[in-house]
């Protein structure tokens, strides 16, 4: 039967890399990665990869994916339209549910996501929610500490305290990236998002996280209170 789906093709272009801050062999082992995971991780919330191909001349990668119409960015974006009504707290549930979900099965396949953010979770016209891009993902056991490489995507605003400070990554970045997105889902942007980019924001940023996780302001249920303090909660 046949059926739609989404083609990925990623060039290896010098702007691309200098874009990124990175290197064309670890820009390619972050895609072997991705194809790598995307193959052996199957999950009703984590996109589904068909095939891959390489082409060697112009050194570009094609990925076959299931067919996502968006992302919870598509959404978040229109919440400063007046015709847009944001998210209903059982909506949140929902999407939170569903990733942490696939946060679940791929921890218990001692794999980290590692950039849990609202770019990475695909929503299609059915509703239906999938984690994606596993680039940067890595894999190791419970209570097993790893030093990071150099931020090179700029996604700070979804990293924990832990990382910020470029000290260890585990499984709790991902809870805690996950409690960034409901606060997303609350407000249309990230806590203290700034408009500028700069490379060097997550030393205030981290700054401001060491005062105490973010809070929620207005009338919101326990239940969502409580889940985003327990995402953002430091330990």
């Amino acid at each position: 039967m046949e059926k739609d789906v989404a083609i990925k093709e990623v060039t290896m272009d010098e702007n691309l890399i200098e874009k990124h801050n990175t290197s064309v062999g670890i820009w390619k082992a972050q895609l072997k990665t991705e194809i790598s995971l995307l193959r052996e991780l199957r999950h009703n919330h984590i996109i589904t990869i068909h095939s891959s191909y390489y082409h060697s001349p112009n050194d570009t990668i094609w990925m076959v994916l299931e067919l996502m119409e968006g992302c919870l960015t598509d959404l978040l974006d229109c919440y400063g339209d007046p015709s847009f009504a944001p998210l209903t707290e059982p909506s949140m549930a929902k999407i939170c549910k569903d990733v942490l979900k696939a946060l679940e099965y791929i921890h218990s396949n001692h794999v980290v996501h590692r950039d849990i953010k609202s770019d990475n979770i695909l929503i299609n016209s059915s509703g239906d929610i999938k984690l994606a891009d596993f680039g940067t993902s890595s894999i190791f056991q419970e209570g097993e500490d790893k030093r990071i490489p150099p931020i090179i995507n700029g996604a700070i605003y979804w990293l924990a305290p832990e990382i910020l400070t470029m000290d260890f990554f585990g499984f709790k970045g991902d809870v805690w990236a996950l409690g960034i997105v409901g606060w997303e889902m609350v407000y249309g942007i990230p806590p203290y998002f700034e408009e500028e980019e700069d490379p060097n924001y997550r030393w205030p940023l981290l700054a401001k996280v060491a005062q105490g996780p973010p809070i929620l302001e207005g009338d919101f249920s326990e239940e969502l209170h409580h889940f985003l303090g327990s995402c953002l909660t430091r330990d």
